[in-house]
């Protein structure tokens, strides 16, 4: 019975260091550090495949660096919503890209629809310091980006998808942004 119980146990162990081992590299491409050499102009290696995230949208609540207004996890990659832009880092490739807004006013990140599920952070031995509950949202939304304009990002199909919504008299010429680091960008 004892050799059973160790051949059932062995494949769940290894699959939850393998999981612990994605959030790590995870977490570490959110640090403070990543968001600053990005903002610098550092940048690891070329961004790949992050076609395959379902996407939905977290406030930060301490999982990643304070900069990070929002997050959004999947698969290997993960995305941090600052004030300034979108911060793109992919464990696949140890790659972090920006997508900076150039001459934006001053902006603030709105959450869409409270989705039912919620995230729990337990890291390490002090439950003093893990996060649980943390909502998920199906949307997010800049206002007051640029005069009169405004862009909200859903997640379909694993991908993040970023819609620009312009009022009436506002000039979508202010509409600009700047990609620091190696990105390969594909337009659908």
């Amino acid at each position: 019975m004892k050799t059973r119980r160790a051949g059932i146990l062995a494949p769940l162990i290894v699959a939850m260091l393998l999981v612990g081992t994605a959030c790590s590299v995870t977490e570490e491409l959110l640090t403070e550090q990543a968001l600053e050499e990005t903002e610098n102009g550092v940048a690891g290696p070329a961004l790949t495949d992050l076609s395959t995230l379902p996407l939905s949208f977290e406030p930060n609540v301490g999982q990643a660096a304070r900069a990070a207004g929002f997050t959004a996890r999947a698969g290997r990659g993960a995305f941090a919503f600052t004030r300034s832009g979108v911060v793109m880092a992919s464990a696949a490739s140890g790659g972090i890209a920006r997508m900076r807004f150039v001459d934006a006013g001053s902006s603030r990140l709105v959450s869409g629809e409270r989705l039912t599920g919620v995230v729990n952070y337990l890291q390490g031995k002090d439950p003093a310091a893990w996060r649980t509950g943390v909502p998920t949202y199906g949307a997010l939304e800049y206002a007051g980006l640029y005069e009169g304009i405004r862009l909200a990002y859903t997640g379909t199909q694993g991908r993040l998808k970023g819609t620009w919504s312009v009022a009436a008299g506002a000039d979508p010429s202010q509409i600009r942004w700047r990609y620091d680091g190696r990105l390969r960008v594909d337009v659908a």
